[in-house]
């Protein structure tokens, strides 16, 4: 007989999301439930009275307290008015899916040790899916009910898994455990957040446990109702459980760590590539960070540029592929979810992986960390592919045209500044020339990266010139006053590494006035440098909000000096987007759109004095500058959207007749993929540490571009590579 149940819902605040979450429990619900709803005191008034449009049934009852008591206290109040019932405590900010009372009493009560029951959602921690302890969306190719029901279908026939404690979005306790252990300490944790925790641990201690039911998903939206106070009321209640439970947050970070889950997790996104892979043409990105960029490298123009291309190119299925210290991760980018499959590099060929069984198109982006004469082998016997030139590491083993001396070469200093063998660096062109050769397409960002590419290797290709796209088209109007250059903001934007003008911007960092007039440097970003502290550091930045950022901090100028010959350079463009005009190096791709569009300066060498007597005669020459940042603000840049356009009418005119076998690439991967993330080897975090420290070292020493020189005269890029990778 299934047992007496009344449903808690506590509100304060936030009604039209409550309101959501009573309308998906009418829905969903069965008759003999009670629908407990508690508003606390609302200061927006009264949730009953914001309801009388809604059309509730008799087994709504709607309490409001006379004062505000806090959510601990208002659930206790809601436990003790269930009497003698089972009860579910569920946030207001939840949707619920269908028969989830059922299965979570089902799950209750198989068997006598249960306490609590939590079921799964995409947002609550250990209890997250499709991502483990991360807050997900639902995937974008499914509708909440299908999602639910994928889910159910997936996890049929697993066990009941333990948790370290229940989780409080949605959490079903038994009465007779209640009655044992008694109800919320109010007392300890006031307003909310870590209650569930000390409840569940208290059962524990009384010999229960508290399970997962993997066959209900409950939508989670997450924190509508503390305003604010999430961060305070965690420290303070997590301590106070710390303090009860010395081992408890050790046991979490164990289950954590172990991921006991990871059976369920694996189900569920195998199912989710299966019901998305199967009527699409699949097309492979090749790139050397994923698009997720999921093993802790940073984030750069070519793996920004692959999501746009996920994003905004439909009716693909887009998969990647990386190379990462002696593993493949092959990844499907389902919209809302990345399910990711991992290969020891040595137990599979890469043609097994590119294959015309499993892939309709290959989108070559970066070939950095795969061992390049297999990975042009693979892709040439594939046939239909496609090149991007990010960078230069299709013709230079550095990959950005740049000696160990900070200068620029033209692809032949090879072996007289890099010390490369030629013999190696002759592999390496002949290989890249065949493989651009039989390209379908070669697609470059700026024209200056054509004319290097082809006088390195001595041959004229057909390209396809495409800017990369923006998140909008249009220049924001200006916010500062430009006549009065005085006080002159300079901003700096990206990641600063040595190739993008470190060293120099060191020292200019280290200037603060030019003339009469004030200099403040802005860094929007991150650096390897140390910074004075007169540089304003504004820090990591998301993409969609730097051209807003950038206009709220009243800058006259952006800089971009890198000793590269860059191929693009997002951050121009997102600088443009501001309304900032910009000073940029000599070199490749700013310079080119700074001359095609006028929208800034180019300083003739990257030396400092040279740097420095540019913005000075900026800042003496207000009416050029003016006139200037008036071109800024009516540049037209391309969209994502109508860079998207152009690569799905490639992909489109090259696919094949017949689409390639989702049931063949299923079992591939099913043959041969890990069963769980691996942990990076002993050899590679050796290998990475006396790198780091030998490099460091040479730096500080000033000899790095001469050991480095005599290194790669005697060490094959199999082996370089090898160490590079390890850094």
């Amino acid at each position: 007989m299934r047992p007496s149940i009344t449903v808690i819902v506590p509100v304060f605040n936030a009604f039209s999301t409550a309101r959501d979450c009573l309308e998906s429990v009418m829905q969903h619900s069965t008759t003999a439930a009670r629908i407990l709803v508690l508003d606390d005191a609302s200061s927006e008034g009264s949730f009953a009275d914001y309801l009388k449009e809604f059309p509730v049934d008799s087994r709504f009852e709607f309490i409001r307290n006379s004062t505000n008591l806090g959510f601990v206290k208002t659930c206790n109040t809601g436990m003790r008015l269930a009497n003698t019932d089972d009860v579910i405590l569920l946030n207001s900010d939840t949707l619920v899916t269908e028969n989830w009372i059922d299965k979570m009493a089902v799950a209750a009560y198989s068997s006598d040790q249960v306490a609590t029951v939590t079921p799964l959602t995409n947002n609550g921690v250990i209890c997250s899916v499709p991502k483990f302890c991360h807050e997900n969306t639902i995937p974008g190719n499914l509708s909440l009910e299908s999602w639910a029901h994928l889910i159910e279908s997936a996890n049929r026939e697993q066990p009941y898994q333990d948790l370290p404690s229940c989780v409080g979005f949605c959490v079903y306790i038994k009465r007779s455990v209640l009655d044992e252990i008694g109800l919320f300490d109010e007392a300890s944790f006031g307003l909310g957040y870590g209650e569930e925790n000390d409840l569940s641990l208290r059962a524990q201690y009384a010999g229960y446990v508290d399970i997962l039911d993997h066959k209900t998903f409950v939508y989670h939206k997450g924190n509508c109702s503390f305003l604010g106070l999430k961060e305070t009321l965690s420290v303070k209640n997590l301590e106070t459980l710390r303090k009860r439970y010395p081992h408890y947050l050790d046991r979490v970070s164990k289950f954590c760590s172990r991921n006991p889950l990871l059976p369920i997790q694996r189900t569920i996104s195998d199912l989710l590539v299966d019901s998305w892979n199967t009527d699409k043409p699949r097309l492979l990105h090749i790139l050397h960070n994923g698009p997720e960029v999921s093993r802790g490298d940073p984030i750069g123009g070519t793996e920004l540029h692959v999501q746009d291309l996920i994003l905004h190119v439909e009716s693909f299925a887009h998969w990647s592929l990386v190379s990462a210290k002696g593993y493949y991760y092959l990844s499907a980018h389902i919209p809302g979810h990345t399910a990711e499959y991992i290969f020891p590099v040595d137990s599979i060929q890469l043609s097994d992986v590119i294959s015309t069984t499993h892939f309709d198109l290959v989108h070559v982006h970066h070939n950095r960390w795969f061992d390049h004469s297999n990975l042009v082998s693979a892709i040439l016997a594939h046939g239909r592919y496609m090149v991007s030139f990010h960078d230069y590491s299709l013709v230079c083993p550095r990959f950005h045209l740049v000696t160990p001396a900070d200068t620029v070469c033209t692809g032949h200093e090879c072996f007289t500044a890099c010390g490369y063998r030629e013999s190696d660096i002759t592999k390496l062109r002949e290989s890249s020339r065949a493989l651009l050769q039989n390209a379908r397409e070669r697609f470059c960002f700026s024209l200056s990266t054509k004319s290097y590419i082809e006088t390195i290797l001595h041959e004229s290709f057909t390209w396809q010139h495409i800017q990369h796209g923006t998140m909008s088209n249009l220049a924001l109007p200006s916010a500062i006053d430009d006549s009065d250059l005085s006080n002159f903001n300079i901003a700096v934007i990206g990641t600063i590494t040595r190739h993008k003008g470190s060293t120099l911007f060191e020292k200019l960092f280290a200037v603060s006035s030019i003339g009469d007039c004030h200099i403040t440097w802005n860094l929007f970003g991150d650096t390897c440098i140390e910074l004075p502290p007169d540089v304003q550091y504004h820090g990591r930045y998301k993409r969609s909000e730097l051209p807003e950022l950038l206009s709220a901090h009243s800058l006259h100028l952006a800089v971009f000096i890198s000793t590269c010959p860059e191929t693009y350079g997002l951050t121009v463009d997102e600088a443009l987007l501001a309304g900032i005009p910009v000073l940029v190096g000599p070199y490749g791709a700013p310079r080119e759109r700074v001359e095609n569009l006028g929208v800034g300066w180019v300083v003739d060498s990257l030396q400092v004095d040279s740097i420095i007597e540019k913005i000075r005669s900026i800042i003496q020459q207000p009416d050029e500058y003016l006139a200037v940042r008036k071109d800024v603000g009516s540049v037209l840049l391309p969209t994502v959207m109508a860079e998207a356009a152009q690569y799905k009418a490639y992909y489109t005119k090259y696919l094949p007749a017949e689409f390639s076998s989702a049931s063949t690439l299923r079992l591939f991967i099913q043959r041969l993929a890990l069963d769980s993330k691996p942990k990076e080897p002993l050899h590679w975090r050796v290998l990475g540490f006396l790198a780091n420290s030998s490099i460091h070292l040479l730096d500080t020493l000033g000899i790095r571009g001469s050991i480095q020189r005599i290194a790669t005269s005697w060490l094959p890029l199999s082996v370089l590579n090898k160490i590079k990778r390890a850094r």
